[in-house]
């Protein structure tokens, strides 16, 4: 049987940092010839980095080492071995403790290696690895067990994020198993003998685990035997055991297997508690050799019997089904084989080991400092363009300005919290309002690769992105930590703290949240690996943003946390999958976040999907995940949960259709397509929802091409109505929240924002908030208007957007003097709030300064009024405009120059709130507690749900009016 296991050493010499510490043969006792114990040496070594640094890494030379004692690893070390061939790790024959006095069994297991939240210095200290143990790892090392050990194991790892085994082989003998109590993500290890390879326990703390490249072989019970570990297995061989996986008795588990090898079994999967929802298998793609019972049920002792002596198993499914449309999920066991004798399989792997150290650069050659202080940044660029492969010691690297890779570029770091690329706040080219600006931006169609560096855009940078992925199929993201927020550490303190001491706000007071760029932006046909990634930045919009790509990509590994409005968002993209991947809110800034977002998207696989709520939420919410005309979507295994009584309502909500999948607890669910179609009213007078579940629709423009925008202001959205395809899409979600909409003539979208400055930001080298907006007439407006209010943290900016490239075409526009310009349109807020009553008077003064579109001839006049407008309306010279008095609670009338100034209000309705808008034959509609209609001298009254407020016509034809009424869309056929 094939398998994709490396045996060779892929460190062959010791990393070039000075903070690294070293343990050699010559550091060990001589316990008879030959035989060279390291145990306290070794264990002196990790506590004494951690005790200097913090956090940090251990490299064991070349040679064969003895312990005899249970060696602890603390959160943010990292061991490794170094040398042509991986060192070798033994645990000395009878070994006190280790032996089987007290019976053979996992209850007494005692661990040649211990991940541990602490330092103890004997085991009733111990403190087990948790879900706050980040960064720790063992990798390439080999160990072995000899005689009279029969209750030890190699590894206890009950760890969390950005922490790993990888690259080791285990020779377990007489022993129980080579790792117990797994966590995050293992790869490129082998098992040889033992009861089980791996005993898997829950992890932390009841989060998946990705096993991918693994090979077992020889165990006398079973490889691996699980229990609720939501273990993904993908690309794992078992050859000569009882069973491949067992599941514990009494236990349900979520359990994946793909591309996966069983050959000379007794039985490939023996599965417990089969009636439980929560029980959860899924298989694909299975070469079986000399398998003649494929699964077995342990509690009803049914067999699924292969079909030849070598055959694929295409598809295994067991558990909850269901399928998008259908109301109810059902539990059953679905089966296709496929008779191979014929073929041989080699399954290509898609993790590339380490390129060999004689090709690396050390970074510092091209002066680099990595001191947190020296700007790094054309050090790096010097690098790149001397050097392919680019290795980044321990180190703080500070950065002013986008770092481009090239095609072939690789980033090596061994440590995400150690080494870092870093902004500093309010870095001059990452700040103010406009369009995405990358710390690290890869090639279109780049074979990169980057690994275990730490990326910080600070927390007051509200341009920065944290990483720009463009790269290809071929390319390599490994072991990530989007810095801010949660998983800080220091030498001092195991966790610093994320929240103040009331978990309201965060720790830092002059930091926002939800302001800035998303963490990772996939997009531009970007693909490729992904693996052991933790995003959990609450000061991001989202953790990760993939768009506009057909590329392959595989995702493994993945934690997406602490945001506050989206964790994953995804539009246009299709071809991707995903393998463990995990998102958790937080109360404090997650209470209302969208875990997953996906727009037109296709062709996607998610595997263990994993949606957690923590304890102190104290709300319910609509959906795990919320679709826009998504097609071909497959979940298997998904697990929603939370200790609290709020729950997520459903587990997907489509927004056009408005149908949802209750479940949350299924073993397989197809979305074969959501596409709807939106069809108008065809009853005059009787408004029909086409949007609900909304936040708070409160502005909305059309480009004169019938193509619609709306704007959810809250929660920072746009969504785009589409003419041609007649649906509705997510278009964009950033940190700026919009509050009013307009286009010009060239089909530009123009956004209104509502624009924080962070502290100590500068504009011309003038604190922002200084700076006033309007001169004079800003003091005379203070206190008439919302503005006077507005200005004390905010500022009005306007944005352009080219709606066929996106984000990265985001421009803002500066006001100008309209006497200077040609315009043709001005648009004008649509109401206006002034506490002093003399919005007759004032609406008829001119602005001086207005926002040029990029077609040169519309503009968007520049007053103190924008801040609270929910519409603007475009304006010609000699037309009428109405605008809605709220604070009088009136509808005036206006007449427009030569100028494109207004004149001559007159009130025409005593009504009004929000908008108020006029048909092509004069009548009037205006939005307040409920839609008035002004026909002449008729009024025609029409109730909603909830109460109007922007309006906007769908047509030339005047035929179709669209009302925003809070959380949802209508549109109102008002004539034949």
């Amino acid at each position: 049987m094939k398998n994709t296991i490396t045996y060779r050493s892929i460190y062959q010499s010791c990393l070039e940092d000075e903070m690294v510490e070293v343990v050699s043969v010559k550091d060990g006792l001589e316990l008879e010839p030959g035989k060279i114990v390291i145990s306290d040496i070794l264990q002196k070594t990790l506590y004494h980095v951690i005790q200097k640094y913090g956090y940090g890494i251990v490299m064991l030379q070349e040679g064969e080492y003895y312990i005899d004692k249970t060696i602890y690893i603390p959160r943010g070390i990292r061991l490794f071995g170094f040398g042509l061939k991986r060192p070798k790790i033994t645990l000395i024959k009878n070994a006190e403790g280790f032996g089987s006095d007290s019976g053979h069994t996992i209850k007494n297991a005692k661990y040649m290696f211990w991940f541990t939240a602490n330092m103890p210095e004997k085991e009733e200290e111990a403190e087990d690895a948790n879900p706050g143990t980040f960064y720790s790892a063992l990798s390439n090392i080999d160990f072995a067990i000899e005689a009279d050990n029969s209750n030890a194991v190699v590894i206890r790892a009950h760890f969390a994020q950005n922490c790993y085994v990888s690259y080791c082989h285990f020779e377990i003998g007489d022993g129980l198993a080579g790792i117990h109590s797994v966590g995050n993500e293992m790869e490129q290890l082998s098992f040889s003998g033992g009861d089980w390879g791996i005993y898997t326990g829950k992890c932390s703390p009841g989060w998946p685990f990705v096993l991918t490249d693994c090979y077992f072989t020889g165990q006398r019970k079973s490889g691996i035997l699980c229990t609720q570990s939501g273990m993904t297995m993908v690309r794992v061989g078992f050859e000569q055991i009882p069973a491949a996986v067992e599941s514990m008795d009494g236990y349900w588990d979520k359990v994946i297997m793909k591309d996966c090898c069983l050959a000379k079994l007794s039985a490939g999967l023996l599965i417990a508690s089969e009636k439980n929802v929560c029980t959860q298998y899924n298989m694909r793609n299975i070469l079986a050799e000399a398998v003649p019972i494929i699964v077995h049920m342990k509690e009803s002792e049914k067999n699924y019997p292969g079909v030849s002596e070598q055959y694929i198993v295409k598809s295994f499914i067991h558990g909850a089904v269901a399928v998008y449309g259908n109301s109810e999920m059902e539990v059953k066991t679905v089966l296709e084989l496929q008779d191979d004798s014929d073929k041989e399989y080699d399954y290509s792997i898609d993790t590339p080991d380490l390129p060999l150290q004689k090709d690396w650069t050390n970074i510092k050659i091209y002066g680099a400092q990595g001191d947190g202080i020296t700007d790094d940044t054309e050090a790096i660029r010097r690098a790149i363009e001397a050097s392919d492969i680019l290795y980044f010691p321990q180190g703080k690297y500070r950065i002013s300005d986008t770092i481009i890779l090239k095609e072939n570029t690789q980033l090596l770091g061994f440590l995400p919290i150690a080494t870092q690329i870093i902004l500093t706040d309010n870095t001059d080219k990452f700040a103010g309002v406009g369009a995405p600006k990358a710390m690290l931006e890869t090639p279109v169609n780049g074979k990169n690769r980057i690994q275990s560096i730490g990326l910080d855009c600070a927390g007051r940078n509200p341009r920065a992105v944290a990483m720009k992925w463009q790269s290809g199929r071929a390319s390599y993201l490994y072991d990530i930590k989007f810095a801010g927020g949660h998983g800080r550490i220091d030498k001092a303190t195991e966790h610093l703290p994320s929240y103040n001491k009331t978990r309201t706000w965060d720790y830092n007071e002059d930091y926002d949240w939800d302001s800035q760029y998303w963490s990772l932006w996939i997009t531009n046909q970007g693909g490729g690996t992904f693996k052991n990634i933790w995003t959990a930045s609450p000061y991001a919009a989202a953790g990760i943003y993939i768009s506009d790509t057909v590329t392959k990509g595989i995702m493994y590994q993945i934690s997406s946390e602490h945001h506050v409005r989206q964790e994953i968002l995804m539009k246009h993209v299709a071809n991707w999958e995903f393998y463990g991947i995990q998102t958790e809110e937080e109360a404090a800034e997650g209470s209302y976040c969208q875990p997953f977002e996906l727009s037109c998207c296709e062709n996607l696989v998610f595997a263990n999907l994993y949606a957690f709520r923590v304890i102190w939420i104290d709300n319910p919410y609509e959906s795990v995940i919320r679709t826009w005309n998504c097609k071909k979507i497959e979940i298997q295994n998904f697990h929603n949960y939370t200790q609290m009584k709020y729950t997520i309502l459903h587990g997907v909500y489509d927004a056009n259709s408005k149908q949802a999948v209750g479940d949350w607890q299924l073993a397989n669910l197809w979305i074969e397509d959501t596409e709807t179609h939106i069809h108008m009213p065809d009853r005059p007078w009787e408004p029909k929802a086409i949007l609900e579940n909304m936040d708070s629709i409160d502005s909305m423009c059309s480009d004169g091409n019938g193509n619609l925008y709306i704007c959810d202001s809250r929660l920072k959205r746009v969504y785009k109505w589409d003419q041609k395809s007649a649906k509705i899409e997510l278009l964009l979600s950033t940190h700026y929240r919009p509050l009013s909409l307009a286009c010009d003539t060239l089909g530009n979208l123009l956004m209104v924002i509502e624009y924080k400055p962070v502290k100590y930001a500068k504009k011309d080298g003038v604190l922002e908030l200084d700076i006033e907006e309007y001169g004079e007439r800003s003091r005379e407006d203070f206190g008439a208007c919302f503005y006077a209010f507005f200005r004390k943290d905010r500022r009005i900016r306007v944005l352009s957007l080219n709606t066929e490239k996106g984000e990265s075409s985001f421009c803002e526009l500066e006001p100008k003097l309209r006497s200077e310009s040609s315009l043709k349109r001005l648009y004008y807020p649509v109401n206006q709030w002034r506490d002093n009553g003399d919005m007759k008077t004032v609406i008829q003064l001119p602005d001086e300064t207005c926002y040029i579109a990029p077609d040169g001839i519309t503009g968007i006049t520049n007053n103190p009024a924008l801040a609270r407008a929910t519409g603007l309306c475009a304006v010609k010279k000699n037309e009428v405009f109405y605008a809605v008095d709220e604070y009088n609670k009136y509808v005036l009338k206006l007449k427009v120059d030569q100028n494109l100034d207004l004149q001559d209000p007159a009130i025409v309705a005593y009504r009004g709130e929000y908008s108020a808008i006029a048909s092509d034959n004069g009548e009037l509609y205006v939005s307040d507690n409920l839609l008035y209609c002004y026909m002449g001298e008729q009024v025609r009254t029409i109730a909603f749900a909830k109460r109007p407020a922007c309006m906007i016509w769908k047509d030339k034809e005047y035929k179709y009016l669209c009302i925003s009424a809070r959380t949802s869309l209508y549109v109102m056929k008002v004539k034949e």
